[in-house]
């Protein structure tokens, strides 16, 4: 142990006026630097996220109301007459028609006769044939 604080001392008497070469000292210097650097990151991705939360509170209080469209108002699926309702319907596909008003009567539904020339919108669930299964009317 004794030889090793001796070896240790007579290295330290050699070295006592030796500088580091220019690479260590540059090396050194660009890892003190990546330290502080990375040290600022949490600091400034907080800070961006208070001004994106400050932004984006600003844009929600003074943006104009929007427009909302009404929502869809429809009857409850009908199923079709004569249609295979107890068939399979692994997957079923809903297909979006536009017929006459007056289909709505073979349905059971009222219509206005005086509107008898326009058209409605309905839904359509077809089966796994393609066979319609049930419908429903939107307005």
């Amino acid at each position: 142990m004794e030889h090793r604080s001796e070896a240790l001392a007579a290295l330290a008497r050699e070295t006592a006026g030796a500088l580091p070469s220019l690479a260590v000292e540059r090396n050194l210097v660009a890892a003190f630097r990546a330290q502080k650097q990375r040290r600022r990151l949490p600091y400034l991705a907080m800070a961006a996220s208070i001004l994106l939360l400050l932004a984006s509170t600003w844009l929600v209080r003074s943006s104009q109301p929007v427009a909302v469209e009404p929502a869809e108002v429809a009857t409850e699926f009908i199923a079709v007459p004569g249609a295979d309702v107890a068939g399979p319907m692994d997957e079923p596909i809903l297909v979006r028609v536009t017929l006459p008003r007056t289909a709505m009567v073979s349905f059971g539904l009222p219509m206005n006769t005086e509107r008898g020339t326009e058209f409605v919108k309905a839904d359509v669930v077809l089966g796994n044939d393609g066979l319609a299964r049930a419908i429903r009317f939107v307005q």
